[in-house]
């Protein structure tokens, strides 16, 4: 892309703000409109258009969801879960149906909504090969029962890759919990 398009685009995305503050909130068909102009929005695009008009957020998170399908972020899902579960939700599918959340994710998400990050911590727990230490101890201090099931999954599935602990693993987690 070059530099022009760029600007161009950061230039048509700030139009597109200013003009969603001036349409009156019952005009759907000039929201309509300026989504057809297919600006690549943020997740506080879409927060700032619900300010305007729920109905306006509805039509944005839709699109931002398609324009976002394989680049969506943990920040873009913690941005929408704030704002609005539903949105939370509609964005944590998208993001998990590409990508396995870490703990740090997962973390971010319990700041936005509990919920999102419990969902986060099933498909993580599904996929226990992308389970590491560092994610035990950050789930442990997040939700004692995750911790405790994360470090299971883990142990398990080093169990069957025939893995041994190392050592520094082991002291760490003595660290998070002297039981395991």
């Amino acid at each position: 892309m070059s530099e022009i398009e760029g600007m161009m685009k950061v230039y048509a995305r700030d139009c597109m703000s200013k003009a969603v503050v001036n349409i009156g909130s019952d005009d759907v068909q000039t929201f309509e409109g300026l989504l057809a102009l297919n600006v690549h929005m943020s997740a506080e695009d879409v927060v700032q258009c619900g300010a305007c008009n729920h109905l306006f957020a509805e039509l944005a998170v839709n699109k931002f969801l398609q324009q976002k399908e394989q680049t969506i972020t943990d920040d873009d899902v913690t941005v929408l879960g704030r704002y609005n579960y539903s949105f939370g939700l509609m964005a944590l599918k998208v993001y998990t149906s590409s990508m396995v959340p870490s703990s740090s994710s997962i973390h971010k998400f319990a700041s936005a909504r509990k919920e999102l990050a419990r969902q986060a911590f099933q498909v993580l727990l599904a996929k226990p090969e992308y389970i590491t230490v560092t994610d035990v101890l950050r789930l442990r201090h997040l939700n004692y029962v995750w911790g405790r099931q994360a470090f299971d999954a883990l142990f398990v599935e080093k169990s069957h890759k025939g893995i041994r602990l190392t050592v520094d693993d082991v002291v760490l987690l003595n660290d998070a919990d002297a039981k395991w």
